[in-house]
C-alpha cells in the first residue's frame, strides 16, 4: 500500500504580519511550519502505516525552501518527500496547484490513498485537495471498497472532528 500526503509550507499564521494595503500575508515576516491542517492527514497516513506496513510519501509544491517541511515530515514517520518546484509554479491558483500536484502523484506512481489538509492557514481556500480528488476522480470506487474493510480508516473518520465522510478520507479528499 502506498499513501501521498499533500504538505504545504506556510508560515507561521501566530508570528507573521499582514500588509494591509496589498492584502497579502507578509511571507517573509515570519519563520515556516507545516501546514496545520495537513498534519492531521500525516498523522492518519503514519497510523495506517503502523498497521499495514504502507509507505508513506509526502507531496509538496512550493520554493526550494519547503524542503524542510517534507524533512519534517519525514521526521514525523513518512517515509519519502517530493518536492515539485519552478518558478512558474509561483502564484498559481487553486487549479494551477491541483493539476501541478495530480502530475507529481502521477510520478509517484500506483497509490492506494491520498491525504489533503481541509485547507491552509494561508490561502485559506479549502479547495485543492478537492480539486485534486476531481482530477483522481477515476480511482475513487476502489478506494470506496477499501473503507469499507479497513476497520482503521472507519475509526479515524469517526473520531476526527475535522472528517465530513468517510470518502473524504480516500484519493485526496479533504480532512
Amino acid at each position: 500500500m502506498r499513501i501521498v500526503v499533500l504538505v504545504k509550507q506556510v508560515p507561521d499564521m501566530e508570528k507573521v504580519k499582514f500588509d494591509r494595503e496589498k492584502g497579502v500575508v507578509d511571507r517573509k515576516s515570519a519563520g515556516t511550519e507545516i501546514n496545520p491542517f495537513d498534519l492531521n492527514g500525516l498523522e492518519a497516513a503514519v497510523k495506517i502505516k503502523e498497521k499495514t506496513g504502507a509507505e508513506v510519501v509526502a507531496l509538496s509544491m512550493g520554493p526550494g525552501s519547503a524542503e524542510a517541511a517534507l524533512k519534517e515530515a519525514i521526521s514525523r514517520g513518512a517515509d519519502r518527500g517530493i518536492l515539485l518546484s519552478d518558478r512558474k509554479f509561483g502564484g498559481s491558483d487553486v487549479k494551477a496547484t491541483a493539476a501541478t500536484l495530480a502530475a507529481g502523484i502521477k510520478e509517484v506512481g500506483d497509490f492506494d490513498l491520498i491525504f489533503a489538509g481541509m485547507q491552509t492557514v494561508d490561502g485559506d481556500t479549502g479547495q485543492v485537495g478537492s480539486e485534486v480528488a476531481e482530477l483522481e476522480k477515476s480511482n475513487l470506487k476502489e478506494s470506496e471498497k477499501l473503507a469499507k474493510k479497513d476497520k482503521l480508516l472507519q475509526d479515524y473518520a469517526i473520531k476526527s472532528e475535522r472528517v465530513h465522510t468517510i470518502n473524504q478520507l480516500l484519493k485526496a479528499y479533504a480532512l
